[in-house]
C-alpha cells in the first residue's frame, strides 16, 4: 500500500461565532449547519467565554465571526487578539453599521466585514467560494 497524499486534505471547518444577540447566534449557526456538512460551530454571547474557549482550542478554529459592537467590547479588538494568537485564522466582522470601515483603524486583521443580515456573504466567507 502506497503513501497517502495529504496535500489535498483540508482541515475541517471550525467556526467560532461571538455576538451578544442570541437570535443572531442561532440564525448564524442554523444557516451554516444547513449549508455545510463537515463543520463545527461554537457560539458565545460574551467575549470572556469566547476568549476562554479560544485559548483552549485555537489550534482547531479555522474561522471567527465576531460582532462589531458588544457590551463593553469592540469586535475589532477581539479580532485583533484572535489574529495575533492564531495568524492563519480567517476573521469576519459581523455588523449592522455600514460605516465601520471608516471609523475603525483595526480592520487590517479582518478577512471580511459582513453587514447584517447578509447570510449569502456569510456562506461565501466560510466556503471560500462565490455564492
Amino acid at each position: 500500500m502506497g503513501a497517502i497524499d495529504t496535500s489535498q486534505v483540508t482541515k475541517p471547518k471550525f467556526v467560532l461565532v461571538v455576538d451578544d444577540d442570541d437570535v443572531i447566534l442561532q440564525c448564524t449557526k442554523d444557516m451554516l449547519s444547513d449549508r455545510f456538512t463537515a463543520i463545527n460551530i461554537v457560539c458565545f454571547q460574551t467575549v470572556k467565554e469566547a476568549v476562554e474557549f479560544f485559548q483552549k482550542n485555537k489550534n482547531l478554529i479555522t474561522h471567527a465571526i465576531v460582532d462589531f459592537e458588544m457590551p463593553k467590547h469592540k469586535g475589532t479588538s477581539l479580532a485583533t487578539y484572535f489574529k495575533q494568537e492564531s495568524p492563519d485564522i480567517r476573521i469576519a466582522l459581523f455588523t449592522g453599521h455600514d460605516d465601520v470601515l471608516q471609523s475603525e483603524e483595526s480592520v487590517a486583521s479582518l478577512n471580511r466585514i459582513i453587514i447584517k443580515p447578509t447570510m449569502g456573504e456569510l456562506i461565501e466567507f466560510v466556503s471560500g467560494e462565490k455564492f
